[in-house]
Protein backbone atom coordinates (compact mmCIF):
# COMPACT_ATOMS: atom_id res chain seq x y z
CA UNK A 1 0.00 0.00 0.00
CA UNK A 2 1.12 3.33 -0.80
CA UNK A 3 0.76 6.22 1.69
CA UNK A 4 -1.13 9.56 0.16
CA UNK A 5 -0.88 13.06 1.48
CA UNK A 6 -3.07 14.09 -1.70
CA UNK A 7 -6.37 14.78 -1.35
CA UNK A 8 -7.16 14.33 -4.92
CA UNK A 9 -5.24 10.30 -4.30
CA UNK A 10 -8.10 9.87 -1.53
CA UNK A 11 -11.36 9.62 -3.17
CA UNK A 12 -14.50 8.86 -0.96
CA UNK A 13 -11.83 9.05 2.16
CA UNK A 14 -10.59 12.67 1.27
CA UNK A 15 -11.14 14.88 4.73
CA UNK A 16 -11.02 12.06 6.86
CA UNK A 17 -7.07 12.63 8.15
CA UNK A 18 -4.18 14.47 6.35
CA UNK A 19 -2.67 10.80 5.79
CA UNK A 20 -3.93 7.57 3.90
CA UNK A 21 -3.54 4.20 2.31
CA UNK A 22 -6.00 2.24 -0.25
CA UNK A 23 -6.33 -1.02 1.14
CA UNK A 24 -5.31 -3.88 -1.43
CA UNK A 25 -7.77 -5.60 -3.22
CA UNK A 26 -9.77 -8.24 -1.64
CA UNK A 27 -7.53 -10.71 -0.07
CA UNK A 28 -7.65 -13.47 2.34
CA UNK A 29 -6.56 -10.79 5.40
CA UNK A 30 -9.97 -9.43 4.91
CA UNK A 31 -11.64 -11.74 6.07
CA UNK A 32 -11.71 -11.54 9.82
CA UNK A 33 -12.19 -8.31 9.47
CA UNK A 34 -14.83 -8.59 6.93
CA UNK A 35 -16.68 -10.98 9.71
CA UNK A 36 -16.44 -8.21 12.70
CA UNK A 37 -17.05 -5.03 10.86
CA UNK A 38 -20.52 -7.25 9.27
CA UNK A 39 -21.62 -8.35 12.46
CA UNK A 40 -21.27 -4.68 14.30
CA UNK A 41 -23.71 -3.70 11.60
CA UNK A 42 -25.75 -6.06 11.37
CA UNK A 43 -26.40 -5.32 15.37
CA UNK A 44 -29.52 -2.80 16.01
CA UNK A 45 -27.18 -1.30 18.66
CA UNK A 46 -24.58 1.27 18.18
CA UNK A 47 -21.57 -1.04 20.34
CA UNK A 48 -22.78 -4.63 20.91
CA UNK A 49 -21.69 -6.34 23.94
CA UNK A 50 -19.44 -8.22 22.84
CA UNK A 51 -17.05 -5.24 21.41
CA UNK A 52 -15.71 -4.59 25.47
CA UNK A 53 -13.87 -8.66 25.39
CA UNK A 54 -12.37 -7.45 22.71
CA UNK A 55 -8.57 -6.92 22.53
CA UNK A 56 -8.02 -5.77 19.03
CA UNK A 57 -4.69 -4.87 18.28
CA UNK A 58 -3.16 -3.18 14.25
CA UNK A 59 0.12 -2.91 13.68
CA UNK A 60 1.76 0.33 11.26
CA UNK A 61 5.02 -0.74 9.55
CA UNK A 62 6.32 1.65 6.73
CA UNK A 63 8.68 0.52 3.81
CA UNK A 64 11.42 2.61 2.76
CA UNK A 65 10.95 2.74 -1.38
CA UNK A 66 14.33 3.38 -1.92
CA UNK A 67 16.14 -0.02 0.26
CA UNK A 68 13.16 -1.95 1.05
CA UNK A 69 13.97 -1.20 4.95
CA UNK A 70 10.85 -1.89 7.09
CA UNK A 71 10.03 -0.23 10.24
CA UNK A 72 7.31 -0.29 12.93
CA UNK A 73 5.98 2.87 13.16
CA UNK A 74 3.07 2.39 15.91
CA UNK A 75 1.11 -0.09 17.78
CA UNK A 76 -2.15 0.16 18.69
CA UNK A 77 -3.92 -1.60 21.24
CA UNK A 78 -6.97 -1.81 23.53
CA UNK A 79 -7.98 1.47 22.03
CA UNK A 80 -10.43 1.15 19.99
CA UNK A 81 -12.68 4.79 20.33
CA UNK A 82 -16.54 4.38 21.51
CA UNK A 83 -17.30 5.22 18.25
CA UNK A 84 -17.04 1.54 17.22
CA UNK A 85 -19.53 0.12 15.40
CA UNK A 86 -21.41 3.59 14.67
CA UNK A 87 -21.06 3.99 10.88
CA UNK A 88 -20.73 7.17 9.25
CA UNK A 89 -23.45 8.19 6.10
CA UNK A 90 -23.01 6.12 3.00
CA UNK A 91 -21.49 3.22 2.29
CA UNK A 92 -18.92 3.60 4.74
CA UNK A 93 -17.78 2.53 8.17
CA UNK A 94 -14.98 2.33 10.49
CA UNK A 95 -13.09 1.26 13.08
CA UNK A 96 -10.62 4.09 15.07
CA UNK A 97 -7.84 3.13 16.83
CA UNK A 98 -6.75 6.40 19.26
CA UNK A 99 -3.80 6.90 20.74
CA UNK A 100 -1.57 4.38 19.14
CA UNK A 101 2.23 3.76 20.94
CA UNK A 102 4.57 5.98 18.61
CA UNK A 103 7.82 4.07 17.66
CA UNK A 104 9.42 6.78 15.59
CA UNK A 105 10.52 8.60 18.50
CA UNK A 106 11.38 8.18 21.78
CA UNK A 107 9.04 9.26 24.54
CA UNK A 108 8.43 13.01 25.24
CA UNK A 109 10.59 13.87 22.28
CA UNK A 110 7.61 15.07 20.59
CA UNK A 111 4.28 16.13 21.68
CA UNK A 112 2.40 14.15 19.05
CA UNK A 113 0.20 10.79 19.02
CA UNK A 114 -1.51 8.68 16.47
CA UNK A 115 -4.56 7.71 15.12
CA UNK A 116 -5.75 4.60 12.70
CA UNK A 117 -9.41 4.75 11.46
CA UNK A 118 -10.17 1.67 9.46
CA UNK A 119 -12.77 2.62 6.71
CA UNK A 120 -15.10 -0.35 5.58
CA UNK A 121 -17.54 -1.07 3.24
CA UNK A 122 -20.46 -1.49 5.50
CA UNK A 123 -22.50 -4.01 3.07
CA UNK A 124 -19.57 -6.59 3.01
CA UNK A 125 -16.94 -5.22 5.83
CA UNK A 126 -13.98 -5.18 3.29
CA UNK A 127 -11.23 -2.67 4.13
CA UNK A 128 -10.95 -0.13 1.33
CA UNK A 129 -8.78 2.49 3.44
CA UNK A 130 -6.68 2.93 6.06
CA UNK A 131 -6.77 7.12 7.68
CA UNK A 132 -3.72 7.69 9.87
CA UNK A 133 -2.87 10.68 11.42
CA UNK A 134 -0.15 11.95 14.25
CA UNK A 135 -2.06 14.59 15.52
CA UNK A 136 -1.04 16.93 18.99
CA UNK A 137 -1.34 15.48 22.20
CA UNK A 138 -1.08 18.61 23.98
CA UNK A 139 -3.60 21.59 25.01
CA UNK A 140 -1.34 23.50 23.01
CA UNK A 141 -1.38 21.24 19.57
CA UNK A 142 -5.05 20.33 19.67
CA UNK A 143 -6.22 19.94 16.53
CA UNK A 144 -2.69 20.21 14.80
CA UNK A 145 -1.29 17.28 12.63
CA UNK A 146 2.60 16.79 12.37
CA UNK A 147 3.61 18.38 9.44
CA UNK A 148 4.38 15.60 6.51
CA UNK A 149 7.94 16.36 5.98
CA UNK A 150 8.83 16.17 9.88
CA UNK A 151 6.77 12.51 9.79
CA UNK A 152 8.99 11.72 6.49
CA UNK A 153 12.49 12.32 8.03
CA UNK A 154 11.48 10.32 10.83
CA UNK A 155 10.65 7.77 9.53
CA UNK A 156 14.09 8.05 7.40
CA UNK A 157 15.74 7.87 10.46
CA UNK A 158 14.41 5.43 12.24
CA UNK A 159 14.75 2.99 8.97
CA UNK A 160 18.45 4.57 8.82
CA UNK A 161 19.04 3.56 12.70
CA UNK A 162 17.56 -0.13 11.79
CA UNK A 163 20.08 -0.59 8.96
CA UNK A 164 22.88 0.42 11.55
CA UNK A 165 25.46 -2.85 12.66
CA UNK A 166 25.30 -2.90 16.01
Amino acid sequence: MRLTAREDDMGDFRGITNLMMHAPPDTSAHVELSRIIKSLHEHDSPRPDYVDAWSPTAHLIAIRKADGTAVKVAHFAHTLNENVGEFGTGSYGSLTFDNGTPLLWDDGEVDYHMILIVMCEMATGHARAFCFAVAGSIPQRAGENMPNEILHALLNRRCDESLRVV
